[in-house]
């Protein structure tokens, strides 16, 4: 249950952090800067991870810190600019997003991928249908886990996965 519990912290930390780096309002408050700061070292130092970057949004304050290297060995402290992969806890803020579309009448749950999407390529099907978002929101579009890209440079892994070469591993 605790090993449970801390995943959990870590992921919500994890994706906390894109809340405050995207914050327009970036303030600081002594009082929240001093109970962010000594949570974030204390989950920092229990989670055996060579780097963390905790961010809590609250109100107008902002407090953000960065705990480790950002790889071993680097002498780099991570911090509120610093790029990272988050994981699954995007799918929450995916659908999240999703769902405040649809409520707006921006979008529909049913709206097939190519009406908001314009690739220059064809979009596969499932069950005879165009994959629509609620089937990307429902990972149920039959889509593989990772785009078949190149690996990037061991500093940026990802660098290679641009929109071109999505298009072109989608078509």
């Amino acid at each position: 249950m605790a090993n449970m519990l801390k995943r959990g912290l870590r992921a919500g930390v994890a994706g906390v952090v894109l809340l405050a780096c995207s914050a327009s309002a970036v303030a600081s408050d002594a009082l929240l800067d001093e109970a962010v700061g000594f949570a974030g070292e204390i989950l920092y130092r229990e989670a055996g991870v060579p780097g963390m970057v905790i961010a809590v949004v609250s109100g107008e304050q902002t407090a953000v810190f960065g705990y480790g290297e950002t790889a071993k060995g680097s002498g780099v402290t991570p911090d509120g600019q610093t790029l990272l992969r988050i994981g699954s806890v995007t799918k929450v803020f995916t659908g999240a997003v999703l769902a405040h579309l649809v409520a707006e009448g921006v979008v529909g749950f049913t709206d097939p991928l190519s009406e908001h999407l314009d690739l220059g390529v064809t979009f596969p099907s499932v069950g005879g249908r165009e994959i629509r978002l609620i089937d990307l929101a429902t990972h149920s579009a039959g889509l593989p886990r990772e785009v078949g890209a190149p690996p990037g440079p061991p500093d940026d892994p990802f660098r290679n996965i641009t929109l071109d070469a999505f298009a072109h591993w989608l078509a």
